[in-house]
């Protein structure tokens, strides 16, 4: 799974729209949706925050693995 999947992936369980994610990173949502189709890709500090606010694991976001980290199921019970 690539990053810009998590970042749909991540996103969509949050229940957030990309209006929602860039309000929150103060980011335009055409940063966003460019994130979510590959076509650029978020600084770390960006990352971090996405991480926090979409609450996955940055490790999980950063790996090339598609297995979902503990905090990440944490974030669905």
């Amino acid at each position: 799974m690539t990053l810009a999947e998590k970042l749909t992936q991540a996103r969509k369980a949050a229940g957030l729209t990309q209006a929602d994610s860039a309000e929150k990173l103060n980011v335009s949502r055409q940063a966003v949706s460019l994130w979510e189709s590959e076509q650029s890709r978020p600084s770390t500090d960006k990352l971090s925050a996405l991480a926090k606010i979409y609450t996955v694991s940055l490790d999980w976001l950063c790996s090339g693995t598609d297995a979902v980290s503990y905090t990440h199921l944490r974030a669905h019970e």
